[in-house]
């Protein structure tokens, strides 16, 4: 693999398909180009199989990435009747520090709700490729400031979730959460 300056080799060798010194497939080899194109980490993912230098039944293969950014900066900020002035912004980075993680910070502010969020996943978290997450949020409501009623809330959550992959293009994922006040 070639181009990858960012994302680390474990990152893309765990989406390959065709494995090294193993019998050629083109089905195998197609599946993971495909495989690092849906990463979303490159703007484009070519691969070649030239025939090794001297040798007549042996191929390489060779697979060259681009890469894109992977993350998201956003900031806002408007104005609603019943909530004032709003502000939001948030982090998001699909490709951690070249790990494949994802990981996000959400913060939105008004009269009337202040939301922090943050999530975390590693889509890799075993090697057979089972995902394990974590979120959290805190959330308070002042909904006399609105003139809903008189009462305010803290709200805070923790959750966990997992995805299972069935096959190869199939995943079940399921969540498990807290929240309480």
């Amino acid at each position: 693999v070639s181009g990858n300056i960012t994302t680390r080799d474990e990152v893309l060798r765990r989406e390959m398909r065709q494995m090294e010194g193993g019998w050629y497939s083109a089905e195998k080899v197609e599946r993971s180009r495909t495989r690092l194109d849906r990463l979303g980490y490159f703007e484009e993912v070519n691969v070649e199989t030239p025939t090794v230098p001297g040798t007549t039944d042996q191929l390489d293969v060779n697979y060259s990435v681009t890469e894109t950014s992977s993350g998201s900066v956003t900031a806002g900020m408007g104005f609603a009747q019943c909530s004032g002035v709003i502000f939001n912004a948030s982090v998001q980075q699909d490709n951690f520090l070249g790990s494949g993680k994802r990981v996000s910070f959400t913060f939105d502010n008004s009269e009337v709700n202040t939301i922090y969020s943050f999530a975390y996943v590693n889509p890799f978290w075993t090697i057979d490729g089972v995902s394990r997450g974590f979120g959290a949020f805190y959330r308070k409501t002042d909904a006399n400031e609105a003139n809903l009623s008189d009462y305010s809330t803290d709200t805070r959550g923790l959750n966990v979730n997992f995805g299972i992959p069935v096959n190869e293009y199939d995943t079940v994922r399921f969540s498990v959460g807290y929240q309480g006040l």
